[in-house]
């Protein structure tokens, strides 16, 4: 008889909605605003450590006047990186994102770690554009 009373209020707790399953939506960081959003994961990423000049060497200091303007990876000799902000200017937010899905070679920036957060990935454009060239 217990296992038929279980039944029954698991039956009714479906018919009440409590044991709906919905499809979760992807992971992304939730602001005030996709430009917010987008601040947020350009420092917590570390996307200035590499695009911005003086980044590390001043502890994060640098105004965000000068961000992702480009630069060296910290380190004798690093290579240059790209201005982040004449990137994003040089394309669509689709075609920004894309680009992240399309990252085959190695590389020191995290690739992988952006791939499936299209709703990030958005937001750091919405950012980078924001900034201007």
């Amino acid at each position: 008889m217990s296992r038929f009373v279980g039944f029954l209020t698991v039956a009714f707790l479906l018919a009440l909605g409590f044991g709906t399953i919905e499809a979760a939506a992807p992971p992304h960081v939730a602001a005030s605003s996709s430009l917010e959003a987008g601040k947020y994961l350009v420092v917590i990423a570390g996307c200035n450590h590499c695009h911005t000049q003086g980044w590390a060497a001043t502890g994060g200091k640098v105004p965000q006047t000068a961000w992702l303007k480009g630069g060296h990876v910290p380190g004798p000799g690093g290579p240059p990186t790209p201005n982040l902000r004449a990137v994003a200017a040089g394309m669509s937010r689709t075609a920004f994102v894309a680009q992240f899905h399309a990252k085959q070679r190695p590389s020191a920036m995290p690739w992988v770690n952006l791939q499936h957060a299209d709703t990030d990935l958005g937001a750091i454009y919405d950012f980078l554009r924001s900034l201007k060239t």
